[in-house]
């Protein structure tokens, strides 16, 4: 399956609306990001985005209601980036009742702990949506489970771009970001935003001591998880076998992946926050990664089981130990693994195959 879009359909217009875009960094910026930039190449597509990050969105969301009121007289269909942004949905609705309304759902835009936030975007502004878009089973299950009707609920996973060809990279390089030779060592990566849900302190402190001692662990990435990581990593326990690097740029990530064993995406349960769907296991696979990631949430989707990777279960220290030594040797008796998780992704994930699946339904809203 290529990564290239199929021919450009001018006669669909589609207004999409972003709440959280580029340059600022995240998961919702990313995928809202790709979203735009391939629907462009298939449909006729406007997009009103906020590139500020969160400080700006109480003046981004007025903003946005103007111009889309404007926007919205020459498009087919609405498209918003996530169930924040309901609200100008809603608002769009008041002036142009007919108007065809879609929104993709990502998790905690569904169960964000706010009674105000639940009262008038979930029990009142979702309304205004004629579809959803959710980025995974378990998100359109969390989306029934909080009212909305199912008939009105599509799953569309996350896409990803698949490099068309992929090099490992001299292991000095890695040795070099992390200040420590790992020549001769296996490396298993994680990268993300530090979050508690992602459970990267609970695998450090449970799962690291119970591997092999050529196993190290390299964890790229930021959020509020940040002092406590670097706190566990500079105790004497882990020292040479747990490196953070902090927040890595696009060539930093794509030399990682290329050249570590394994990704791990070790989440664990957090009440009010759920992993949507779990992108970056796909970037990782993209490279031919397998994965090893907790059986949760929008990993069921993400993590298919001998085609990608395993999931096991979280919190579950004897299981990821030993699916992590199994993986390993795996690699050195099937050399081929890598190539068949790499096509896997292409086949079912890539940007051309997803954005396909949303011009199919955006289509259909019409």
């Amino acid at each position: 399956m290529s990564n290239s879009p199929v021919e450009k359909d001018e006669r669909l217009r589609v207004l999409f609306i972003s709440r959280a875009y580029p340059p600022v960094v995240g998961g919702i910026e990313n995928h809202n990001e790709t979203i735009g930039r391939w629907l462009s190449t298939v449909v006729s597509c406007e997009i009103i985005a906020n590139r500020k990050g969160r400080k700006w969105l109480p003046f981004f969301i007025p903003w946005a209601v103007g111009k889309s009121m404007l926007s919205a007289r020459r498009a087919d269909v609405v498209l918003l980036g996530d169930g924040v942004v309901a609200f100008v949905g809603w608002c769009l609705k008041l002036v142009y009742p007919n108007k065809r309304i879609v929104g993709i759902l990502c998790g905690l835009d569904i169960t964000y702990s706010s009674r105000l936030y639940q009262k008038f975007w979930v029990g009142g502004f979702f309304s205004a949506v004629d579809h959803f878009v959710a980025i995974s089973h378990s998100t359109a299950d969390t989306a029934v489970a909080y009212g909305i009707n199912k008939k009105r609920v599509s799953v569309i996973p996350c896409g990803v771009e698949v490099p068309e060809q992929t090099k490992p990279v001299s292991r000095s390089k890695i040795s070099g970001l992390v200040g420590s030779d790992l020549s001769e060592k296996k490396i298993i990566l994680t990268v993300g935003r530090l979050v508690k849900r992602k459970g990267v302190v609970w695998f450090v402190k449970n799962v690291m001591p119970a591997l092999p001692k050529d196993i190290v662990y390299i964890v790229a990435g930021d959020g509020p998880e940040k002092a406590e990581l670097q706190s566990v990593v500079q105790s004497s326990e882990y020292l040479g076998r747990v490196f953070y690097v902090g927040a890595i740029d696009d060539t930093e990530k794509k030399m990682l992946y290329s050249s570590s064993d394994l990704f791990i995406q070790p989440n664990i349960p957090v009440s009010g926050d759920v992993e949507g769907f779990g992108i970056t296991v796909l970037e990782a696979g993209s490279y031919g990664l397998p994965v090893i990631a907790s059986d949760l949430e929008g990993l069921k989707d993400s993590v298919q089981e001998g085609a990608n990777g395993w999931r096991v279960p979280a919190k579950d220290v004897a299981a990821y130990v030993d699916k992590i030594v199994g993986t390993i040797n795996r690699l050195h008796d099937n050399p081929d693994l890598s190539k068949r998780i790499t096509g896997y992704v292409k086949d079912r994930f890539s940007c051309a195959v997803v954005i396909e699946q949303y011009r199919k339904v955006l289509g259909k809203a019409c």
